[in-house]
């Protein structure tokens, strides 16, 4: 099944709102790496953080996001 921009556009929101209430680091850190693709080394570079720390950032910001958006697809 494929969704409809229609029937997108809410899911879309959902996922903003999740990403907008990531920490502002964490936020920073996710939006680079998950969705602008940007590798850990340059994060870490362009930040000065280790790539650990980023690392770790990125996968935490993916795991709240998840969790937001299964919480909210899932009421009723």
């Amino acid at each position: 099944d494929t969704l409809s921009l229609h029937d997108a556009l809410p899911i879309f929101d959902l996922l903003v709102e999740a990403i907008d209430g990531l920490p502002a680091r964490c936020r920073e850190i996710f939006i680079l790496r998950k969705l602008r693709g940007v590798s850990q080394k340059d994060i870490a570079a362009r930040l000065g953080l280790s790539e650990q720390t980023v690392q770790v950032q990125a996968a935490r910001g993916l795991r709240r996001v998840a969790e937001s958006l299964r919480r909210r697809l899932s009421r009723p």
